[in-house]
């Protein structure tokens, strides 16, 4: 892998190029903390974007809700020019957009508002958050997915009031989605919601992997 690392609007990115061609771009928001490379070496080669979003939680939020401001629709221009600048230096197939917890909506949020991303993956996504499954069901994706993958832990639903339907709404989403004509696939893991992060992440890729 051939990394290179650019900031746009304080967004610190990280592109590592697996120098083949017309292989997939995976753009993940993350918290910075997760090794998808180490984890993913067993599946087919794709080329890695990660865009830091650990100090940008309302570039994450949809709308206000609880304390996030809700300024997703703020930074559309800027997902799309980190992206746009990471293309100017592949030559790829496909875009996958993935994320976990409040970045796996927002990676669900953003098929919404961009035309730019062949396939999702979701992981633990805070689909709690208000109001989101009714959006999901009254909008229109933007882009064309060929496949979606959301998945969530068998225990994410013990713990505050809020999370105590965590499982039945990311399901209820992954249905949403199935209502829309996507290739879609609902997993559910053993744990937590801090179990095996990556490990989830890669699940994922492994399932839309096969059907671009």
């Amino acid at each position: 892998m051939l990394k290179s690392s650019f900031v746009v609007n304080k967004f610190l990115c990280e592109l590592y190029n697996c120098q083949l061609d017309n292989k997939p771009l995976v753009v993940y928001l993350s918290f910075g903390h997760e090794d998808l490379l180490s984890a993913s070496k067993k599946i087919k080669a794709f080329n890695l974007l990660i865009i830091n979003i650990s100090n940008h939680a309302d570039a994450l939020a949809p709308w206000d809700f609880l304390d996030y401001k809700g300024n997703c629709d703020l930074y559309l221009d800027t997902y799309k020019e980190i992206i746009s600048k990471a293309l100017d230096m592949l030559n790829i197939s496909n875009i996958i957009i993935a994320g976990y917890s409040l970045s796996g909506l927002c990676a669900t949020y953003l098929c919404f508002k961009l035309n730019m991303f062949d396939a999702l993956v979701s992981c633990s996504g805070s689909f709690w958050y208000k109001d989101i499954l009714e959006y999901s069901k009254n909008y229109n994706l933007k882009s064309k997915l060929k496949c979606a993958y959301f998945s969530i832990g068998k225990k994410e639903n013990i713990g505050a009031d809020l999370f105590a339907h965590s499982i039945e709404k990311v399901e209820e989403e992954s249905k949403i989605f199935i209502s829309k004509n996507i290739n879609t696939f609902f997993e559910l893991n053993e744990g937590n919601h801090f179990n095996q992060i990556e490990q989830r992440i890669v699940k994922g890729l492994s399932f839309v992997f096969k059907k671009l």
